[in-house]
């Protein structure tokens, strides 16, 4: 891979034509993220775009998600935090993910952080700063065979 950075959904790197998104390696450490927030969509905007990333992550190798939707404190953030946690809750995409790790409980110290910690030793290595105690975050473990 020459390093520049692309887009997900190109398949080919406009540079060098480069076809893997991610070599082995990287899709163990590093969160993919979606951003369901991102010019605030409506809830099945959100949800559309959510599941079209999911699409795209098959046979990727790439098994740590970070979902960010909003604080949701007010406005459509909130619907669309909400909205997706229920979803979550209620095992839609079960086909896809594994586990389910809301961003408030990613802090250093809270059986959350601890449980990522021990159950994926190598994926808990792409947790960064950032998403540690985060409640406009979630952060998802798709399965191996995705």
């Amino acid at each position: 891979m020459c390093g520049n950075p692309r887009q997900f959904t190109l398949k080919e790197c406009p540079y060098c034509g480069e076809t893997d998104f991610l070599s082995d390696a990287d899709a163990q450490v590093k969160a993919f993220t979606i951003n369901l927030e991102s010019g605030l969509p409506t809830i099945d905007e959100a949800f559309l775009r959510f599941e079209h990333y999911l699409t795209r992550l098959q046979n990727t190798g790439i098994r740590l998600i970070k979902v960010i939707h909003g604080q949701g404190s007010t406005g459509q953030t909130g619907k669309i935090k909400k909205a997706f946690r229920d979803a979550m809750d209620y095992g839609k995409w079960t086909n896809a993910i594994a586990e389910v790790y809301y961003g408030e409980v990613l802090k250093p110290g809270l059986s959350g952080l601890e449980e990522l910690r021990r159950s994926h030793p190598t994926l808990a290595k792409g947790i960064t700063l950032d998403m540690h105690g985060n409640s406009g975050i979630t952060v998802l473990i798709l399965f191996k065979d995705f």
